[in-house]
């Protein structure tokens, strides 16, 4: 033990004073050394004081401990007065302790770090955690190889889920002490997900370490670190210095390290990502991943480095792409082509379906079609007049198929009878067999029928039949044709007996074995029972054997009758089909129908994003045009408005005008005419009340029995003709809907007048003519000196016999002389007040009349101009990131070159027959 080791256990004073055979206690040889030592001339007791300390500190005598440590001089003073400070500290005056310990100055390391760790002990008892970590920061820092002190800290970390301080202790410890402790450390910190805010780089020189020092933790390191920052935002960043990390290292094959590549690989070829964001880091990822490989995915990444060669040359080393070339050719089996296939196939279905590129209805039921392991796929093909149909129907046992269709069948046994037609954007059922022969008959457009039924032959023979129509030679038909030769496992080509083998079925034939080299074709020589002679059908089979093996070596012929059914005719077909089927590698041809599929997929697709611009530029422009319409119609149907308006409003002012006029040329003659009622026995002192009530009475019955009749006859008039108008305008928004909805191509608008105004206004009518009321007005009570004489005259002499002649001669003069207009207008304008309100609210009625249309004209112009913004602004996203749509297809075609060279390299030779 050294002496800085026996200070820090506070026994100093065993490696001084107190000797293996010592047999006193050692309290009574320090006081005898005490002793001995003031006997010298020049004592020095700092070292015995010292001892004596300790032994008090290990007896608890704390006071007397740091009485004697306080009179150490010499160079055991700052480990005194350290000592001290534990002194305090066991006495619970944590104050001093720490002020002691803070102002212990000393060159010894050993020292610094026992005051720095006593500190800390110091500060955790208090709860003082930030002074803890700080203190404990600074021990690490000081002197890390310490004992123990690292552990510490990793404890008091953990403890505290202080996780950004516990992973850089973890990391940095791992990297210095290359520590396997410390590696396992920091991958448990990665699996608790302490680690994912640290950027990627932080990693660097820790996963180098790690594969320095042992690789199966190198293993376990780079699978956490990876698996943890595959859902963060900086993945690609962790790629990319991975990759450049693992270049430089000597890499062995690793197989679960390989599944995490073979993943990742998928993962940045989904479709997901730009090309410009993946470049950099897939030529790294595909250049190790082929250094660490299992022998399993040797050609899975070597057919990836080769792909990913074709589309950008210059990005791998030409070292990398040899190793690729033959790991390769050394491919024995490709046998999850068809998996990563149908994997890859939807992954471009889901990308498409995100991006308003739907694949279609056609495309998803042959794909699924290919994923059909119960029944071979037999297609049946023959031209027009070789029996073709009524060889299928022989088979199917009934009359379903008619002959000449243009329409692919695939029959299939089922337990139910179930028709459907595949179209691209739907599948849309057949209710039964006649209505599928009627939907077949028409030979405009190949039809995709999907044909379930009960059937023993199918599915005794675990065949699917498909009858496919007679070969197109134009262009469009022969690539229609060719594409539906994908769902087939092998063909059956239907001989006439007859004319068996004419060169143009050779003709035929020869270009669907160029299309589809590996496509085994056999024939049915159909019709045989056509041939009398036994010696003539054996000459005929002989001869088209022969013919046929010219261009089919070891292709099989089959002589078959349509017309003569029978269970033993159909039994031997049954054999024939089992034989001819038996060697077919099914898994092997329908791999490569699929990647066929996914090709034409990818093409189709690259077309329809060209075609979906310049469809949502025609449909701009479309709706452009029709909102300049809409706009036009609009503002003719509110000038429409505003001359109906006018024109309903001045026929109705003309009306009320004339009754106006008439009522205050009429009533002055009614009122001179009262005078019939003055005699000359009235009572001339009640003659002028009199007289004002028969007058009244005179106007109302004028009003009533003349005028109003006349109004409301005029007022039904003045409706009729409205409603008429409005019918025009009824006509004129109808023409306009139609034309409108004949450019929609659908009853978009279908827009109608409010004609409820005509039934309020018949209302009204008969409210107003029904319910006036006049009050009576003082005709004679105007005080004119006339009316005033007459009135006091008549109070005076009225029951005057002789003065009854004069007044009646004045009565008369005054009624018949009056001049009554103003009394006329007052009447009208009385009379006429409530038909002067209904005019008012003449234009608000034929505003509401017009407003429904109006409003949904401005509802339609508003609508169709926010679709073409959203439109223009997708348009300008389409034209501005072209590789939205160009750099996922890339990606796709670049996986599928991958496994056509899989395919290609792995693939059994097949005889074409």
């Amino acid at each position: 033990m050294t002496l800085e080791e026996y200070l820090i256990h506070k026994t100093y004073y065993k490696a001084t004073y107190i000797n293996e055979k010592e047999e006193r206690e050692p309290i009574q040889v320090l006081g005898d050394a005490y002793v001995l030592e003031q006997q010298n001339e020049l004592p020095d007791l700092s070292y015995i004081r010292y001892a004596q300390g300790e032994l008090y500190f290990h007896y608890k005598d704390f006071e007397a401990a740091i009485f004697k440590w306080e009179n150490i001089k010499n160079e055991l003073r700052p480990w005194a007065r350290k000592n001290m400070a534990d002194a305090y500290v066991e006495l619970g005056l944590a104050k001093d302790a720490e002020d002691i310990y803070k102002s212990i100055k000393s060159d010894s390391t050993t020292l610094q770090m026992e005051v720095l760790l006593q500190l800390f002990s110091l500060y955790i008892n208090q709860g003082q955690i930030d002074l803890a970590d700080r203190t404990l920061k600074e021990a690490v820092s000081l002197n890390p190889d310490y004992p123990n002190v690292t552990e510490i800290a990793r404890a008091f970390y953990e403890k505290q889920e202080m996780v950004q301080d516990a992973v850089q202790l973890a990391v940095s410890e791992a990297i210095r002490t290359e520590s396997i402790t410390w590696f396992q450390c920091v991958v448990r910190y990665v699996k608790k997900g302490w680690t994912t805010t640290y950027p990627p780089n932080f990693f660097r020189d820790f996963i180098k370490a790690v594969y320095d020092v042992e690789q199966s933790s190198f293993e376990q390191t780079l699978i956490s670190l990876w698996e943890s920052y595959s859902e963060e935002d900086c993945y690609l960043e962790w790629l990319n210095m991975l990759g450049s990390i693992l270049l430089d290292l000597e890499l062995k094959e690793n197989s679960r390290i390989s599944s995490l590549y073979k993943e990742t690989y998928f993962h940045l070829l989904e479709g997901q990502y730009f090309i410009k964001e993946i470049s950099g880091i897939v030529p790294d990822l595909i250049t190790n991943w082929l250094k660490i490989s299992s022998s399993s995915d040797k050609i899975f990444v070597a057919s990836a480095i080769l792909a990913w060669n074709e589309v950008y040359p210059s990005s791998l080393d030409p070292s990398v792409i040899s190793d690729a070339e033959y790991n390769i050719c050394q491919a024995k089996s490709a046998d999850e082509v068809f998996t990563h296939s149908l994997r890859l196939f939807k992954a471009i279905a889901r990308w498409s379906g995100d991006h308003e590129l739907e694949v279609s209805e056609r495309t998803k039921w042959m794909v699924q079609q290919l994923m059909d392991e119960d029944a071979h796929h037999l297609m049946v093909i023959g031209p027009t007049g070789n029996g073709k149909s009524s060889f299928i129907n022989s088979i199917l046992g009934g009359n379903i198929l008619k002959p000449s269709t243009s329409s692919i069948v695939l029959f299939k046994n089922s337990d139910v009878l179930d028709i459907q037609e595949v179209r691209e954007e739907s599948v849309e059922k057949i209710a039964d067999i006649s209505d599928f022969q009627a939907s077949t008959a028409s030979q405009l457009q190949m039809k995709l029928i999907d044909f379930k039924m009960p059937n023993k032959f199918l599915s005794e023979n675990e065949i699917a039949v498909i009858d496919s129509p007679s070969f197109q030679g134009n262009s469009k038909g022969r690539n229609d044709y060719f594409h539906y030769l994908t769902l087939a496992d092998s063909l059956l080509f239907v001989l006439n007996a007859n004319v068996p083998f004419t060169d143009k079925e050779c003709d035929i034939l020869l270009q669907i074995q160029k299309f589809m080299p590996g496509l085994p074709i056999h024939f049915v020589l159909n019709k045989i029972d056509t041939i009398y002679s036994e010696r003539e059908v054996n000459r005929i089979i002989e001869e088209t054997e022969s013919r046929l093996s010219e261009y089919f070596p070891g292709a099989q012929v089959y002589p078959y009758s349509s017309v003569y059914e029978s269970d033993e005719q159909l039994s031997q077909l049954s054999e024939f089909i089992k034989t001819a089927i038996h060697s077919v590698n099914r898994e092997q041809g329908r791999t490569e129908n699929l990647l066929y599929l996914i090709r034409h997929l990818i093409s189709e697709l690259l077309e329809k994003r060209v075609k979906m611009e310049n469809e949502m530029v025609e449909a701009i422009s479309w709706k452009e045009d029709i909102v300049g319409r809409l706009s036009g119609a609009r503002h003719q149907l509110q000038d429409l408005k505003g001359e109906k308006t006018q024109q309903i409003q001045t026929e109705y002012q003309i009306i009320v005008e004339e009754i106006r006029n008439e009522i205050i040329s009429t009533i002055p003659s009614i009122l001179k005419g009262c005078t019939d009622f003055i005699k000359e026995d009235s009572d001339f002192r009640r003659i002028h009340s009199e007289l004002n009530d028969e007058m009244n009475n005179r106007v109302h019955d004028y009003l009533y029995q003349d005028v109003l009749p006349k109004y409301y006859g005029h007022l039904k008039k003045w409706i009729s003709r409205s409603q008429g108008e409005f019918n025009q305008c009824k006509e004129y928004l109808d023409e306009m809907c139609e034309g409108f909805n004949h450019l929609y191509g659908e009853a978009k608008l279908k827009l109608e007048f409010d004609f409820r105004v005509i039934d309020d206004w018949s209302r009204d009518a008969d409210r107003m003519t029904n319910s006036v009321r006049l009050e009576k007005i003082n005709i004679l009570s105007r005080n004119t000196p006339t009316q005033l004489l007459l009135k006091g005259a008549g109070k005076l002499f009225g029951a005057i016999q002789q003065n009854k002649t004069m007044l009646y001669t004045k009565y008369k003069n005054m009624v018949e002389n009056e001049d009554y207009y103003e009394t006329s207008v007052i009447i009208a304008n009385k009379f006429m007040h409530q038909f002067d309100l209904f005019e008012k609210g003449l234009e608000r009625d034929i505003t509401m009349f017009f407003k429904e249309p109006l409003t949904m004209m401005d509802q339609l112009i508003e609508q169709t101009h926010e679709k073409i913004n959203n439109q223009h602004n997708t348009l300008q996203n389409l034209r501005a990131n072209p590789q939205k749509y160009q750099d996922p297809l890339t990606l796709f075609e670049i996986r599928l070159r991958q496994f056509e060279w899989m395919f290609d390299a792995a693939k059994e030779i097949q005889p074409i027959y």
